[in-house]
């Protein structure tokens, strides 16, 4: 439990470290978009058609993924900053607690839904998967909705 005590009791080292972990996964980005834009310009040369030029590939691959990556890290960081307020600082009572109060054990009586919700972001967000799997989740609401519409014109 002492780490999702970490962001209440050291914040300013909590946002330090996901700050940098969060830019380290946005260089990891342009990174892996470097190899991709490469192998893509040589299939385009076979191809005989035109090449991304430098420029392109700095504002339209590296720069969205550095953004792409680190938006979503950083997401998942808050994510467990306030699912680590919930479960350590907010008791649920009235007046709420002075400034500084910590519970000895998680606040797990006040759970919810929102909160599996926050521990799913979270988890995400930490590992770099936050980006992929919102991209996934409406490529396949589009498919879904491709789907039924394609059945109802058939109809």
């Amino acid at each position: 439990m002492l780490l999702l005590k970490l962001p209440v009791l050291h914040e300013t080292w909590f946002y330090i470290f996901s700050f940098v972990l969060s830019t380290i996964l946005g260089v990891r980005g342009i990174a892996i978009q470097m190899h991709n834009v490469a192998n893509e310009n040589l299939d385009l040369t076979r191809e005989g058609k035109i090449e991304w030029h430098r420029w392109q590939r700095v504002l339209v691959h590296y720069f969205q993924d550095f953004i792409y990556n680190f938006i979503g890290s950083l997401a998942g960081y808050a994510a467990l900053y306030l699912l680590s307020y919930r479960l350590f600082i907010s008791a649920g009572v009235n007046p709420p607690p002075p400034p500084g109060f910590l519970l000895d054990q998680p606040n797990t009586h006040l759970l919810g839904w929102s909160d599996l919700g926050l521990t799913v972001v979270a988890l995400l967000g930490i590992t770099a998967k936050l980006p992929q799997t919102v991209e996934g989740f409406i490529l396949s609401i589009g498919k879904a909705v491709e789907t039924i519409t394609g059945k109802l014109a058939k109809s």
